[in-house]
């Protein structure tokens, strides 16, 4: 089976928001449909059932592969922040994303959201605005298009700008904030009303939703520079993101466990201050999000100020800061389109499977090639809208270009890959012509090989491997502890761990025996590397994983026979998985033993602390023995059970697929040794590419060429917020252009990318089309709506065949 892994950014767009819930909420349906594949699964209708019949009619035929759709990467901010936390609770949870759909059209119109005005502007002020309107055409037609609006008016608008310009209450604001927190979590109360479908990541998998924040006034950040010649530096930071996570365990007795989005004020928080348009909103602190959350969630239990910090705000925690004078607005200003997060988790999710990769972002208005702009200089009057226009633009250029280089690398990587092997295997063919040898033997002997003197890159391969084994340790051990990466805490450990490895001569090259011609590795070295280089362990894995995948399509091997290999090896890097898992949830018992010799506090000892940890021994923290030597004993059970555990699932192969994945097995050192470096240097963990994929009006064309057909676009993208019928328009829109762009990539995924498909895929794109059509277009007349949403889909209707 093939995984359509997506990692999905959701960017700001203020009420064009409503355009990617619809594409979301086809994403979400792919995910159900992908579930409901399972024999036990209760059938899925509607665009889920139409995803289903496709999956399955692609399975069926030779060409093809079996699918599985997995969100597992979620990115998001401001009001596409709010759609990336619903669809992040529906996967982990099994709940209802279709909610938001109502949330959206129903109780996210200017009428809901429009506070009154404090109190009216001054005679002097209405008297001149009156004057202005008789003397100005323009500003009449402004002052009409308020009139004409539902739930305000020009006076609203007037009295909230005197307001704005005099008042000293920072609460009144021309949006009522409080109404949105509420909305926001009565959406994530309504998702699990009545409604209890499956998980929809698969067991094993992992599921990471990240959203960004601004932070008005900041927090103190630690700079790392050469300290001989600066006091301790520190900068503000500004640009806040929340992590949630939830791992699948493969346990069924343990999948019901709590996690971060069970955690549902922690998500009406992170929701919304990604979504606080500044000025339009007030600013949103931990005070005010409790008061407006408990005002409908009247029975729900939540961590307190310092309990919350520590998980949320870790960074003004450490830093001895007050949550509550973290005062968040919207992470558009600082980050409105966070690719670089996706980008991030994506690398820390290595493919321990066949995987199709892509990074999808949902563009509703597209930036379109144009002919050069007007020659002259703009106007004064003309500065404002250029400006806003510049203020929500954020190019993608470099962010995709990354992605871009990162594939060119992983292809070179993969020839070196291959090379390797092949040097690697004549190796051993000469060895065996000697003498027979075992598995183990062989694996041994190829390690061998690598330590000769002719070799000159061992030694540094080894120190490489170690250092990394370090660094991964003290990432596991900052996470259990809540430290930040880029915080002084997190320096600190890792600073911490580096020393004790170097304190055990873990960082020596391995010295030249003359008389044997081969680089010898200190005891202490071995032990480390044997307990602690699970990075090694996890790479050979998903090598292997890619070897057994080519085997597909070979007559003389059955699919059966690969699957159930590769199912044996998946359930080995999930025990690594978990092992590491395991040390982030010992915070405590790591706490504990690395203050017992402090007398202090950790996290305000390392506060203080005013060395240079540059230079830091481990020999001054005392406790780091003890807990190096406990973590020890943890680790090196596991590598030594999960090392027999993959020697047996090769020795119980037959026939080629033997000879192949023991080949593969045994030279992986030899592959390591070539390719490790560079990936390391290049911060690759994983032999797979990214597709990038953009749903937009632009890209989707099968009911529409017009990439301006979304209404919401207007007045700088708030029209939507003013007019009900513009979001039932759009949401329609994202539904369809979604199903759309989700068929065509399902069918690349399962038949591979190319430019022309055969006739027969095609037939079946165009049927599942024109299916997930009618069913939308059914769905959305079912929900009523206004009469022009309705006139837009019977003129849809009269496009498709019956």
């Amino acid at each position: 089976m093939k995984e359509l892994r997506i990692g999905l950014v959701l960017y700001g767009g203020v009420s064009l928001a409503v355009y990617m819930n619809g594409v979301v909420t086809e994403i979400w349906n792919a995910l159900r449909a992908s579930v409901a594949r399972d024999p036990d699964a209760i059938p899925a209708g509607g665009t889920a059932g139409v995803y289903r019949k496709l999956m399955e009619d692609l399975k069926r035929r030779e060409e093809c592969d079996d699918l599985r759709i997995v969100v597992d990467t979620i990115a998001g901010t401001s009001a596409g922040g709010v759609n990336g936390v619903v669809l992040g609770k529906a996967i982990a949870s099994g709940a209802d994303a279709s909610v938001l759909n109502k949330t959206w059209i129903e109780k996210a119109g200017i009428e809901e959201l429009a506070a009154p005005p404090p109190g009216r502007a001054p005679w002097w002020l209405r008297f001149g605005d009156n004057a202005l309107a008789l003397l100005n055409s323009d500003f009449r037609k402004l002052r009409r298009r308020f009139d004409e609006t539902n739930g305000i008016n020009w006076a609203w608008a007037r009295d909230h700008l005197y307001s704005f310009l005099t008042s000293d209450k920072p609460e009144k604001t021309p949006l009522r904030g409080d109404y949105f927190t509420r909305m926001i979590a009565s959406t994530l109360e309504e998702m699990t009303d009545g409604y209890g479908g499956p998980k929809l990541i698969p067991p094993g998998g992992r599921l990471d939703l990240v959203l960004t924040r601004t932070d008005l006034y900041g927090w103190p950040r630690h700079l790392p520079v050469h300290a001989p010649l600066h006091d301790a530096l520190l900068e503000t930071a500004h640009a806040h993101q929340m992590r949630f996570q939830f791992r699948r365990t493969l346990d069924p007795a343990r999948q019901g466990g709590d996690h971060d989005f069970k955690d549902d004020f922690g998500l009406t928080y992170a929701a919304r201050t990604t979504a606080g348009f500044p000025v339009a909103f007030a600013p949103v602190g931990y005070r005010t999000a409790v008061k407006s959350f408990s005002q409908v969630r009247h029975s729900e239990t939540f961590a307190g100020q310092d309990n919350f910090a520590a998980r949320h705000l870790p960074e003004h925690h450490l830093a001895a800061y007050k949550s509550a004078t973290a005062w968040m607005v919207d992470g558009g200003i600082l980050d409105n389109k966070p690719f670089s997060a996706a980008i991030r988790l994506i690398e820390e999710k290595p493919a321990d499977r066949s995987v199709y990769r892509t990074l999808m972002y949902i563009e509703p208005d597209p930036s379109l090639a144009n002919s050069a702009g007007p020659a002259l200089m703009p106007l004064p009057r003309e500065m404002p809208s250029l400006l806003y226009k510049l203020f929500r633009h954020e190019p993608v250029f470099a962010d995709l270009h990354t992605v871009a280089a990162r594939n060119r690398l992983v292809e070179r990587l993969l020839k070196i890959a291959d090379a390797a092997e092949a040097h690697g295997e004549s190796i051993m063919r000469a060895a065996l012509a000697k003498t027979p040898r075992n598995l183990e033997q062989l694996r041994v002997a190829a390690n061998d090989h690598l330590r000769t003197g002719n070799n000159p890159s061992y030694p540094g391969y080894t120190v490489l491997k170690a250092r990394r084994a370090a660094d991964t340790l003290a990432g596991s051990i900052s996470e259990a502890l809540g430290y930040p990466h880029e915080s002084k805490h997190g320096y600190f450990v890792r600073q911490v761990i580096r020393a004790y490895f170097r304190r055990q001569n873990a960082f020596v090259s391995p010295d030249l025996d003359i008389r044997t011609e081969t680089h010898n590795s200190n005891a202490s070295q071995i032990a480390l590397l044997k307990a602690f280089d699970v990075s090694y362990r996890l790479r050979r894995l998903r090598y292997l994983v890619r070897v057994a995948n080519c085997q597909y399509g070979n007559a003389a091997i059955g699919a059966d026979t690969v699957d159930s290999l590769k199912g044996a090896l998946m359930r080995i890097a999930l025990a690594f998985d978990e092992l590491t898992e395991w040390v982030r949830g010992e915070g405590e018992e790591i706490r504990k033993r690395l203050q017992q010799d402090l007398g202090a506090d950790l996290d305000t000892y390392i506060r203080g602390y005013a060395g240079d940890l540059s230079e830091f021994r481990s020999a001054d923290f005392p406790g780091i023995d003890g807990l190096c030597e406990w973590l020890r004993t943890q680790f090196i059970q596991t590598m030594n059970d999960q090392g027999e555990l993959v020697r047996h699932a090769i020795s119980k192969l037959q026939g080629s697929l033997h000879d192949r994945i023991a080949k593969a097995y045994v030279v992986y050192p030899m592959i390591d040794s070539a390719i490790f470096p560079v990936m390391d240097s290049a911060g690759v963990r994983d032999l797979s590419t990214t597709r990038v994929i953009r749903i937009s009006p632009h890209d989707a064309k099968a009911l529409s060429k017009d990439p301006y057909r979304l209404k919401s676009r207007e007045l700088g993208a708030f029209a939507g917020f003013l007019r009900k019928d513009a979001r039932e328009h759009d949401l329609l829109w994202g539904r369809l252009d979604g199903a759309e762009r989700l068929i065509d990539l399902i069918i690349a995924a399962a038949f591979g990318d190319t430019p022309t498909l055969p006739n027969e895929i095609l037939k079946m794109r165009s049927a599942a089309l024109n299916a997930a059509i009618h069913a939308i277009l059914d769905d959305e007349s079912e929900r009523g709506g206004s009469a022009a949403v309705q006139r837009v889909i019977e003129d849809l209707r009269i496009k498709l065949p019956v």
